[in-house]
């Protein structure tokens, strides 16, 4: 799958929707939150809590139109389901927190 560009906008292709612009725009607005309690159960080594936050960005993501940022989180979620090495799964953690971190800043 090819890679975004690191500086490359990551919009929800829902953003411009007259009715459900502004539930996009406040879910990419929690997104530092959300991202932040992904990072400390990958600090704190735990992984059923990873998961299970992972599992939920990936499906609301998709709900919000950011295929991108649902993408990641899959892949970081088949990676802990699989038992994937601690370098993989950091790798997988740290592209999922630039696509949030781009998608917040970025939001309509």
């Amino acid at each position: 799958m090819p890679r975004d560009r690191k500086d490359s906008a990551v919009v929800s292709k829902l953003a411009g929707h007259p009715t459900l612009g502004g539930l996009v725009r406040a879910f990419a607005e929690r997104l530092p939150e959300r991202l932040e309690a992904i990072e400390s159960a990958f600090r704190d080594a735990d992984l059923e809590k990873l998961q299970t936050l992972v599992h939920a960005l990936r499906g609301s993501g998709g709900t919000y139109g950011f295929d991108s940022l649902s993408r990641a989180a899959e892949d970081l979620e088949e990676g802990l389901r699989t038992g994937a090495g601690q370098a993989e799964i950091a790798a997988a953690v740290e592209r999922l927190a630039d696509l949030c971190r781009r998608a917040s800043r970025n939001a309509p």
